[in-house]
């Protein structure tokens, strides 16, 4: 069977060259058309498919020609590194806090999908204007056809259907005649059967050309939605970063409060600890009770209570901020975080709630990000009432069969 399977495909592939090679010595401008084809297909071959790096590259040359006021939205970010990469960004001895805001932004998991989502994004408003500009198809079918005599097998002719004749055997599907005849015909063959046996193979081939002039405006709807949901995705990609910051400076803030807790909380268990050390002296001379003896023991435990919390939330703090940053583990532990500072009196001042609330329904990625979404529902709308008007469209076909 494998013989005969590889013949068939030999004959089958020589059948189908010698049918175009008829085509083309009959068509003189075909060769023209197998030298693009050829070349179509090279090139199709050699495609080379854009990295990872590239898209990136190519998203940043995006974000830098959104205006000012939307790219103010999106924090400065390089390459994504990994956990591990992230590791060589930690600088040494003092961790600031704009440092740890940076490495956040470049090394966290959440930033690095809303990236993607926004080279996606990106993707996708090529993909709608792609929809303004024909399209060229080939085909190209071949089949071989085997024709068999009828009368060649016996087993054949039993199974072919037959007009019913009267016989001595009483059968609604099977005459006895038919058997008979086959019977005397040959098993294998006879010499000179009856019936067409000339195979034949059918070759066709076509290039067809299909251009759309006029939708009823969807290809427009669907380009306008696609930047909408660009600057949307844009804008939850600020929305996460801004997020993350947010975290990043909570965790900061709470192992800066607690190193300035232990601070003291140690202070205090060391003041305790020497009053509780006096009471006892004067006790021993008898000029201090028992019970104020107790009532210092019991400042020196609060005080170390209050230690073991400062050193809690400040292992807890740490232990945030790393998985905030995408680290694995911890900070290390000779690095340190900066002092908190002293507050000034612009920060403790009483702010006025409705200039802050105009600027942040301005300027919260989150509502612009919503605004956009509203915005590309609408286009998406426009899209489909755009299928109730007629298309316009223009196709050429150039073949042969």
């Amino acid at each position: 069977m494998n013989g005969i399977s590889m013949d068939y495909v030999h004959n089958l592939l020589r059948l189908m060259l010698e049918q175009i090679g008829c085509a083309f010595r009959t068509r003189a401008h075909s060769l023209h058309l197998a030298l693009l084809l050829a070349l179509v297909v090279l090139t199709g071959c050699r495609a080379r498919i854009d990295s990872v790096q590239v898209i990136l590259d190519r998203h940043t040359k995006a974000i830098a020609k959104l205006p000012e006021e939307e790219r103010s939205m999106l924090m400065p970010y390089g390459s994504p590194v990994a956990g591990e990469q992230a590791k060589n960004l930690l600088p040494v001895g003092v961790l600031g806090l704009e440092e740890a805001r940076a490495i956040a932004v470049r090394a966290n998991p959440d930033v690095h999908a809303a990236q993607a989502r926004l080279a996606s994004a990106l993707a996708r408003i090529s993909e709608a204007r792609a929809r303004y500009f024909p399209t060229v198809t080939f085909t190209h079918t071949s089949t071989r056809t085997f024709q068999t005599p009828a009368s060649r097998n016996r087993l054949g002719t039993v199974l072919q259907p037959t007009q019913q004749v009267p016989s001595d055997v009483e059968s609604p599907t099977f005459a006895l005649t038919t058997l008979l005849n086959a019977i005397r015909r040959p098993l294998f063959g006879a010499k000179d059967p009856k019936g067409d046996r000339n195979s034949f193979s059918e070759h066709s081939m076509a290039f067809t050309v299909a251009w759309t002039l006029f939708d009823g405006f969807v290809r427009e709807a669907q380009l306008l939605g696609a930047k909408h949901l660009y600057h949307a995705t844009g804008a939850s990609l600020a929305d996460i970063e801004r997020l993350i910051v947010q975290a990043v400076d909570t965790s900061y803030y709470q192992v800066q409060l607690a190193e300035e807790q232990l601070r003291i909380a140690r202070a205090d268990e060391a003041f305790s600890q020497e009053q509780l050390e006096e009471t006892e002296k004067l006790r021993a001379a008898g000029r201090a009770t028992r019970a104020d003896v107790d009532n210092f023991r019991v400042r020196v435990l609060a005080a170390q209570a209050d230690v073991t919390a400062a050193l809690g939330l400040q292992q807890t703090g740490r232990v945030l901020l790393t998985e905030l940053m995408g680290l694995s583990g911890t900070l290390p532990p000779d690095l340190r975080l900066s002092h908190l500072a002293d507050e000034t009196e612009e920060e403790m001042a009483v702010p006025d709630p409705p200039p802050w609330i105009e600027r942040a329904l301005e300027n919260r990625p989150d509502v612009i990000r919503l605004e956009h979404v509203l915005k590309n529902a609408k286009e998406e709308l426009r899209a489909t009432e755009g299928l109730f008007m007629p298309t316009i469209a223009i196709s050429g076909s150039w073949g042969f069969d």
